[in-house]
């Protein structure tokens, strides 16, 4: 296994857990934004793409389209500019609020009592040495029956969303898609906010310890597609990955991209994607004198 080989050679030269440290023979037990899960995840040179890259990579992320993401992979990977690794405001809030937002899932997650929460890992990619592999939130073991079951991922927006984002499939189904044996991905996503009568009403952004009362949480159980990511998502992987290693410019070209690389998607409604199918197992709005106080475990 290319892949695997390349990295174990990575993080025993930094004295970390190899390879079939976890339960899996590709899973490596190392947490996330730790040292060592950032240089395995960006490999010997940064080009790499995975389950984090996964929505944008296939051109169905909110946030920024596929040849920005691209372009920003061969500046890293061919011409030695530093990737940047500080994330927005956003993104660190989110990060600080996981632990939240797992405590809320466990609270009103009706299969809870049923399921045993342990520490995501980090999955490198089976097969193809291009793809990093994935670092999910945490796996569910069955209580009943000793089983793996499959990943947690936990998402804590900044702004109130209604509903599960599209693009945020495609990075479960690429989790799922780095353990064969993954059957579900428990998707939970919960909106804090502080009280009203505590509220800064100014510019100040508020910190994640402020906004500790829960307003929405929407969990869903999102099941494998082996269509979604056999035949739509990982053809739509390869390719980005491909034109990040050639560092070819026409790639980049809106009046070529059309020939050289995988289908816009942007547009592209789940309904007319291979059949994913997703479980909505609670979802609820508060009413501001309602909300629910969840503080971190």
């Amino acid at each position: 296994m290319a892949a695997a080989a390349k990295t174990l050679e990575l993080i025993d030269g930094h004295d970390e857990p190899g390879i079939g440290s976890g339960n899996f023979r590709n899973e490596i037990a190392l947490q996330q934004n730790t040292p060592g899960w950032k240089r395995v995840r960006r490999g010997p040179i940064r080009m790499r793409s995975g389950a984090s890259e996964a929505e944008q990579a296939c051109d169905c992320s909110s946030y920024g389209y596929a040849w920005d993401l691209c372009k920003n992979m061969r500046d890293w990977a061919h011409r030695g500019i530093a990737e940047p690794d500080i994330g927005s405001v956003v993104t660190e809030s989110g990060h600080l609020q996981e632990d939240r937002v797992e405590a809320a899932m466990r609270r009103f997650n009706p299969m809870s009592p049923l399921d045993e929460y342990r520490a995501g890992n980090y999955f490198v990619h089976p097969t193809n040495p291009m793809f990093y592999g994935a670092s999910p939130d945490g796996q569910i073991w069955s209580r009943i029956t000793g089983c793996f079951q499959g990943f947690t991922e936990y998402k804590a927006p900044f702004h109130c969303i209604r509903g599960l984002l599209d693009g945020h499939v495609s990075q479960v189904e690429f989790q799922m898609a780095c353990c064969p044996t993954a059957l579900y991905v428990e998707y939970c996503q919960a909106f804090f906010q502080t009280k009203p009568e505590t509220r800064n009403f100014s510019t100040r952004v508020q910190s994640a310890g402020e906004r500790q009362w829960l307003k929405s949480i929407v969990i869903c159980r999102i099941h494998r597609s082996e269509a979604y990511i056999n035949e739509w998502m990982m053809p739509r992987m390869a390719a980005f990955s491909e034109a990040v290693a050639r560092d070819d410019d026409t790639w980049m070209k809106p009046s070529v991209m059309a020939g050289t690389r995988p289908p816009r998607s942007r547009g592209t409604p789940m309904a007319e994607r291979p059949y994913v199918r997703i479980d909505r197992v609670f979802e609820k709005t508060w009413p501001e004198a309602e909300m629910p106080f969840i503080p971190l475990p």
